[in-house]
């Protein structure tokens, strides 16, 4: 436990509970499976729904997923690894297939004929306002997105957690991680402007969705299939990727690093403090919402403090005594063993996924 060599014992547990609170991926397959119980009219007449799964409490569906963990979680590295490895293929598949899919269909590549481009740039616009008019409302609502965009893509450092069950690691570990910032760039930049270039932000689907809190039910992606006439089973299938997608979920080095990491804690910190930041503006107080955006803030401080209270030891790990050797002996031993017996990729798919991955 990383958390207690270099933080303390009080610390590792304010973290981890951290961890077990902030159950996001349950949260978003359940979104996922209310998708196909309750119809949305996505244009008037044509809804989003051709069947229907039992509307059963969602409870039932956090049971279901915590069983596929518990599973899937008691089988041994080689085989939990691949479920993973294909779950992750699964994903890669799935957001290469609706990027091509978005270029074909603005290219008029859809039931409708429909040569849209990039007209919900211009109609609406590419930027909504929030809250208020003007500059300060475009900045709002960018700021809205951009802490939801924080969290999505937050979480990196965790591939380094993996490195106790991966295959030559000092190799593969920092390797993974150079490609993580090519990965955000295709991945979530190229996403987010197919979204805009599927679907306006004042689109009725979207809107009603999101007054009626179940926005994570409906995708962006979804919704432009149903709008540009694609009515059949794909948007089913997709929805179905993503909750794939979601159940599966469960830094880049150089000497730019000493510059990059407090840029990074400053913006970190921005975007914990600015998170709930619509319930402080007039007449949009809500309790709950305040909950949502702090409770994992002000939550782990209390655990920190209440364990420190009642072990009565030291809180903190002396940086200067704290325990960074410790392993470092195997971790040399299991370099020089793949070393040793490290067999290049031969036939060019291995090379080619060796290159990717």
């Amino acid at each position: 436990m990383w958390a207690n060599r270099f933080g303390g014992k009080g610390y590792a547990c304010a973290i981890y509970t951290e961890i077990t609170i902030a159950a996001a991926e349950i949260t978003a397959v359940t979104g996922c499976m209310a998708c196909w119980v309750s119809d949305l009219e996505v244009i008037p007449g044509k809804y989003l729904l051709s069947f229907k799964v039992p509307d059963i409490n969602p409870a039932a569906w956090v049971t279901v997923i915590l069983a596929l963990y518990v599973s899937l979680n008691v089988f041994p590295v080689r085989y939990y690894g691949e479920f993973e490895f294909w779950f992750a293929s699964l994903k890669i598949m799935l957001i290469l297939g609706l990027i091509l899919m978005t270029f074909i269909m603005m290219l008029g590549g859809n039931p409708n004929h429909d040569r849209f481009g990039f007209r919900y740039w211009k109609d609406p616009g590419p930027m909504n306002t929030l809250y208020t008019d003007g500059a300060l409302g475009r900045f709002l609502g960018f700021w809205s997105s951009m802490r939801l965009a924080g969290f999505t893509i937050g979480g990196p450092h965790f591939i380094a957690m993996t490195a106790p069950e991966t295959i030559n690691p000092r190799r593969n570990v920092p390797k993974v991680i150079r490609r993580v910032f090519w990965r955000i760039l295709l991945f979530y930049i190229c996403g987010a402007i197919c979204i805009g270039v599927l679907v306006p932000y004042n689109d009725p689907a979207l809107l009603e969705a999101i007054s009626t809190g179940s926005g994570v039910s409906y995708s962006p992606f979804v919704v432009g299939m149903f709008k540009h006439g694609l009515n059949g089973t794909l948007p089913h299938i997709m929805n179905f990727c993503v909750l794939t997608s979601a159940a599966s979920c469960g830094n880049v080095r150089g000497v730019a690093t000493p510059i990059v990491i407090p840029i990074a804690m400053v913006l970190m910190c921005i975007i914990i403090i600015t998170n709930g930041f619509a319930v402080f503006i007039e007449g949009n107080w809500s309790t709950q919402g305040f909950l949502v955006a702090y409770f994992g803030v002000f939550f782990p401080i209390f655990v920190f403090l209440a364990y420190s209270a009642i072990k009565r030891g030291p809180r903190w790990v002396d940086p200067c005594t704290a325990d960074i050797y410790s392993g470092i002996a195997e971790a040399d031993a299991d370099e020089e063993y793949w070393k040793a017996h490290y067999v290049p990729p031969q036939t060019p798919f291995q090379k080619f996924m060796d290159w990717l991955l």
